[in-house]
Order: C-alpha cells, then structure tokens, then sequence
C-alpha cells in the first residue's frame, strides 16, 4: 500500500492536478482576514475541551461519562492540551 503525503491529499482524486484554478484552497502563508481572525479568536478563547470529545458531546454527556469513570483523568495530558491552545494562539494570532 502507498503511503500519502499532504501533497497527495491536494491532488484532484479524478486526475491528479494539484492546480486551484478557482483559488478554493486558502493559502497558509497569508495572514487570516480579519473576519477569519475574529472567529479564530472567538473560538481559542472560549475553548473548555479538546479531543474527540471535546467536539462531538454536550457538556451533560461528557460529565456523565466522565462520573462514570468512562474518560481517563490524566492532568498531565490536559496541560499539554492546554499549552498547545494557547500556542496555536500565539502562532495564528499573532
């Protein structure tokens, strides 16, 4: 089996062209717009949960689970996720 690499997610599936002829695919060296920004803000300031969870289940389901003894408390792993929120922020905020 070929492993893919990110160029190959760009290609076109049907014929292989990595063009953007109508300029869908948005650059990652450009600073976002400031509507863009706004939202990014919007979003890492008010982000409570990270990981699957965090984006699939109400704030009720995750408790039950997490009461339940379903969801591994590991404080280690939560600082980590915190530190890369809050250098996601420095690098896209910036």
């Amino acid at each position: 089996m070929r492993r893919m690499c990110a160029v190959d997610v760009l290609a076109c599936p049907r014929c292989g062209s990595r063009e953007d002829p109508a300029g869908l695919t948005p650059s990652l060296g450009r600073p976002p717009r400031r509507a863009q920004r706004a939202e990014i803000e919007t979003y890492l300031d008010t982000v409570h949960r990270v990981g699957a969870l965090g984006h699939v289940s109400s704030d009720e389901a995750y408790e039950e689970m997490r009461e339940a003894g379903a969801i591994d408390e590991n404080p280690v792993e939560w600082a980590e996720r915190i530190f890369l929120i809050k250098r996601a922020k420095t690098l896209l905020l910036a």
